[in-house]
């Protein structure tokens, strides 16, 4: 594997295109009434990476390599006494030979006779570009003819937005598939839609921002308000449908503070600001069995001197989650002694064996009536019953299973994080050595039973942080974060459950340190970034035991070693190489052989017509992993 690895890196250098492009232009036209200005961008570039995945040498296809451009039109239009201002970003992604890495469809389920079962999804097999920003500014202050002197504006349409780093709410609405462990700085492929005013408090001391943001809706057809998405609802057998109002909407606001500027002294600017999410349909187990009310206030710092350049921010969680009171059976396909056929999913007789699912039948009638509360799990249902279909039940006797009926719980929000970062030039403007250290608060998943309970891990909102001063190329890189395990259930009866993962900037500790060259006496310019970053968990999670009390994992996640190289061989013609390495620590090692998330598996067996691979999940090792990303970027 170790030679084939070398080769796929050597590949990756020669197999890029070199870019092709029009000259960007600006026009005005004959009456001097507004501007228009057009500029491109390619980037092809090669990726490859080994072991970063699962961290485990023995899984021989966790590896790969694959070539990949990505092209953006960039135009915009603005009146010449900016008044209003248009612009329009479209993006075409693709990875070459892979015709449905450009786009696919989303989820839908599949409905057969009376039960919904699995989902699928199509891929778009043509190589088109798509909308990433449309927006439109208008300077209210002067289409008004305001007799102020500062200025205000409303933005609307698809445009960037975050707070502060953009860790409590970043502008990644819609990411690509970044492959795990790539860094990528244009992993955004389209911006949420929204409303924006912005403008100045105090001319050039303080600025706001006033920010709202539809995430989701279900009020937008009748379709929508009438899907039967709450039957199992405690109480809505009768009353199933979705109704008016669902809707997942982001109001956020921030303020940016100049305390000074100036020649001598550099700039200090602090930015508090909050945010408040609504999201009326969120997925504990089933589709919309949750809503959600979270909050985030923060603060950030930035001075930048100088010699000397620093920055903080930290936030905190308020809010909580409501998980409704929920009839786990459903009607589901299984098949008992080879016969494919219609069974409750959590009613059973006395052996454990599933009832089937006989529509208006008496054993189903009986079913429904049940009262709805976990006082009922593992009781017997009232009635005899000594035929269900196909069935015949020990004893005519049918029980909920023991884990039929969930009733409503909270989850309080109280997740905090801090981020630190500084920077010394010590030679001219040439060489910068720079520090970070940071916390994200992290906790157990919070909905393994139904009880009230405070969750401590820090919640963000669209986020990518990969790092400012200090960047990570592996572990925090881009859209395609390393997963992280977390908590699962210790099921004494079963050692096959799913590992829950997280990634992102939530359950981490890390600290790290940097180097930036940049001779200034090039003639074309050149940057040199090597980083050094180690990892730990808050909240690490319980290694399986059979019997007995459950030991945590270590907390020590491992170290990443990083480096950025960027080159202007040419006008507006950039190189650029970004590698990593990252060497497991002893909690990859203590958790080694737990089988992975459901989320990391892609093929999930589609294509396995025998059968015999069912339930083959891979698992997590503690080998070294690696990556490569190499490309150009050509601007015009």
């Amino acid at each position: 594997m170790q030679k084939n690895t070398i080769k796929i890196f050597i590949l990756s250098y020669f197999l890029l295109v070199p870019p092709i492009g029009i000259q960007a232009f600006s026009f005005t036209d004959s009456a001097n009434l507004f501007n228009i200005n057009l500029n491109l961008m390619i980037k092809p570039e090669a990726f490859a990476a080994s072991r970063a995945t699962l961290l485990d040498n023995n899984v021989s296809y966790d590896l790969f390599w694959f070539i990949r451009h990505t092209a953006d039109i960039m135009l915009s239009a603005i009146d010449t006494i900016r008044i209003i201002e248009f612009s329009v970003v479209l993006r075409n992604k693709t990875v070459w030979g892979n015709y449905g890495s450009v786009g696919k469809t989303s989820k839908s389920t599949i409905k057969l006779i009376d039960t919904v079962t699995g989902d699928h999804n199509h891929a778009l097999l043509r190589n088109y570009f798509h909308a990433r920003e449309l927006w439109l500014r208008i300077d209210i202050s002067k289409i008004f003819c305001m007799p102020i002197n500062t200025s205000h504006f409303l933005t609307i349409g698809s445009f960037p937005f975050q707070l502060g780093r953009g860790i409590a709410l970043g502008d990644a609405f819609a990411v690509g598939p970044e492959t795990l462990g790539f860094y990528s700085d244009t992993a955004v492929d389209q911006f949420a839609y929204g409303l924006l005013f912005s403008g100045d408090i105090c001319k050039d001391v303080a600025k706001y921002s006033l920010y709202f943001e539809l995430v989701e809706t279900k009020t937008d057809s009748f379709a929508s308000t009438g899907e039967k998405v709450r039957a199992q609802q405690y109480g809505r057998q009768k009353d199933p449908e979705r109704g008016f109002g669902v809707l997942n909407y982001i109001v956020a606001g921030n303020v940016n503070w100049y305390v000074f500027i100036s020649e001598q002294w550099g700039s200090l600017r602090f930015q508090p600001y909050w945010l408040f999410n609504e999201s009326k349909e969120q997925t504990v187990e089933f589709p919309g069995d949750a809503s959600s009310r979270l909050g985030t206030l923060g603060l950030e710092c930035e001075y930048l001197g100088p010699k000397v350049e620093f920055g903080i921010e930290g936030a905190c969680n308020l809010g909580a989650q409501y998980v409704r009171g929920w009839d786990r059976d459903a009607v589901v396909f299984k098949a008992p002694n080879g016969l494919v056929a219609q069974m409750n999913s959590h009613v059973v007789d006395s052996t454990g064996a599933n009832i089937p699912f006989i529509s208006n039948g008496d054993a189903q009638n009986a079913i429904f009536a049940v009262p709805q509360t976990e006082a009922e799990n593992g009781k017997q249902i009232p009635g005899d019953f000594p035929m269900v279909g196909f069935f015949e039940p020990l004893n005519g006797e049918i029980f909920n299973s023991k884990n039929r009926f969930r009733d409503p719980y909270q989850n309080t929000y109280k997740g905090w994080m801090l981020v630190s970062d500084a920077s010394w030039w010590v030679y001219k403007k040439d060489v910068r050595i720079s520090a970070t250290v940071a916390y994200a608060s992290g906790d157990d998943n919070p909905n393994f039973d139904t009880m009230d309970r405070d969750f401590t891990g820090f919640i963000g909102l669209q986020e990518l942080y990969s790092g400012t001063r200090v960047k990570s190329a592996f572990l925090l890189g881009g859209a395609g974060k390393v997963v992280r395990p977390i908590a699962n259930p210790i099921d004494v009866e079963t050692s096959n459950v799913l590992t829950k993962t997280v990634s992102g900037f939530t359950n981490l500790i890390f600290g790290g340190l940097g180097v930036s060259w940049t001779p200034s006496n090039w003639e074309k310019p050149f940057k040199l970034n090597p980083n050094i970053l180690v990892y730990w968990q808050d909240k690490t999670v319980p290694i399986f035991v059979l019997a007995g009390p459950a030991p945590r994992a270590s907390r020590y996640l491992g170290v990443e070693a990083n480096v950025f190289i960027e080159c202007n061989i040419a006008k507006n013609l950039k190189l650029f190489c970004v590698s990593s390495v990252f060497v497991p620590g002893t909690f990859f090692k203590d958790i080694a052989g737990r089988r992975a998330d459901q989320a990391l598996l892609d093929q999930e067996d589609l294509l396995d017509v025998t059968g015999f691979t069912k339930d083959t999940v891979p698992k997590f090792g503690h080998d070294t992993a690696f990556t490569f990303n190499a490309g150009l970027e050509y601007r015009f």
